[in-house]
């Protein structure tokens, strides 16, 4: 008699064997031009969508991760950017940093919340 584990692994070995992928269900999606470090003003092409580099700013450190939100309800979105070195930034529209705050502890994400 085959325990459920038999099973299992005969159905897994099966997709091995056959190669099963998963497919993406819209079938206009293009693949996403990547901007390196050395190539950073180059533009992206992201179809249906056209973006293109806005501004730059040398950080000092690796970032960590990033959000964009009206954070001071000027209804103008900021940027938000959290380093790896544990310091917080905040820049306005036109790349100019409206503040640092060191938080003391090395960050892993960063999200905006509407607190209404």
């Amino acid at each position: 008699m085959m325990k459920t584990y038999h099973i299992i692994l005969a159905v897994l070995t099966v997709c091995v064997l056959a190669g099963i992928q998963m497919q993406p269900t819209d079938h206009g999606m293009q693949p996403v031009s990547v901007i390196t470090p050395q190539d950073s003003a180059r533009l992206a092409d992201i179809p249906p969508f056209s973006t293109a580099l806005v501004w730059t700013n040398d950080t000092g450190s690796q970032v960590a991760g990033t959000v964009a939100a009206d954070f001071d309800a000027d209804a103008n979105d900021e940027v938000a950017v959290i380093l790896q070195n544990g310091t917080l930034l905040l820049y306005d529209e036109n790349s100019n940093l409206l503040w640092r705050l060191r938080l003391g502890s090395t960050p892993y994400a960063i999200a905006a919340m509407d607190g209404t």
